[in-house]
């Protein structure tokens, strides 16, 4: 690119201390060890057809329940983007909440972090996740 004033650095986020009690704190929320797990609204575009979105999203409840049922843990969506004004197609809020109300029987261990979350209440929400993907 031909700059020559540019130097690497982590992303502020990861950047952030957060103390040991907000951490135990969001991990106190849930019972069992704490897959995090965040999908995009995005990736649906790569999908060409609706009935192949649709299969994607069936493959992603599947793949919460199985986590719940057989892995014996509880499972928190993190939301990373979102829009103030709800706009379709970038929330993950949205739609992950979409997914979560498919899992059925087991949507009671599932959670979601806040609407609108800052940095260090994601940071402090994913640390607590014995996995996170």
């Amino acid at each position: 690119l031909g700059l020559n004033d540019v130097c690497l650095v982590g992303d502020p986020a990861f950047c952030l201390d957060v103390p040991p009690e907000t951490i135990d704190r969001e991990r106190s929320k849930r019972v069992k060890p704490t897959l995090g797990f965040n999908v995009s609204p995005l990736i649906r575009h790569f999908r060409g057809t609706e009935p192949e979105k649709q299969r994607m999203d069936e493959e992603i409840v599947r793949f919460i329940v199985r986590v719940v049922e057989e892995g014996d843990m509880d499972v928190l969506l993190v939301s990373h983007v979102d829009l103030q004004d709800r706009g379709e197609g970038n929330s993950d809020f949205d739609y992950m909440e979409r997914i979560k109300d498919r899992c059925g029987v087991v949507s009671d261990r599932i959670s979601m972090t806040a609407r609108l979350a800052n940095a260090l209440e994601l940071k402090a929400a994913i640390a607590s996740c014995k996995y996170f993907i």
